[in-house]
């Protein structure tokens, strides 16, 4: 069965799972709000999405666009619905709304020393096998190091600042 797609609303009932999934699948200090998320998606060149095999939500990506540049902030699968293929089915879904873009997102490098050591490895394998390649091109935020990923071509630290003036 397809998945659904659906933008995410202001209606904060409505969001309550979704908002529940986001603060579960990434650290706080790797977070923005969720209310301001929900606000720049009125924005042409931002979405916000949800995802959903009838009506059980099982994802959410949020995700803005500059040029031929596709950036995925943050996409996350409902535990219970990953290792199923979900985020792989959404990634295509992804990339076939937006299939003349370069998909970019960052992600935790691959640092032995960190305590979520094992995770980090899976989620960049999850990436390579959809296609995704690591740029090496190194970025921080708050303190926390990102990795930058790419599908679908190139991308340079020159559109990496661009990227960010747009967003």
């Amino acid at each position: 069965m397809p998945l659904k797609v659906r933008p995410v609303s202001s209606k904060r009932r409505e969001n309550r799972p979704i908002r529940r999934l986001y603060r579960t699948s990434f650290p706080k200090k790797e977070r923005v709000s969720f209310g301001s998320m929900v606000r720049r998606a009125r924005k042409t060149n931002v979405e916000f999405l949800s995802f959903y095999r009838e009506s059980d939500l099982i994802g959410m990506a949020y995700l803005f666009v500059w040029e031929d540049v596709l950036y995925l902030y943050y996409l996350a699968i409902v535990p219970e619905y990953q290792n199923q293929g979900n985020g792989g089915r959404i990634l295509d879904l992804l990339k076939s709304r937006y299939p003349e873009h370069r998909i970019v997102l960052s992600i935790e490098p691959l640092e032995e020393d960190a305590v979520n050591f094992s995770q980090r490895e899976r989620r960049l394998e999850f990436y390579r096998k959809n296609g995704f390649s690591d740029i090496h091109l190194a970025s921080s935020y708050h303190g926390v190091n990102y990795s930058t990923l790419v599908y679908g071509g190139g991308f340079t630290k020159e559109e990496w600042k661009q990227l960010w003036k747009h967003y």
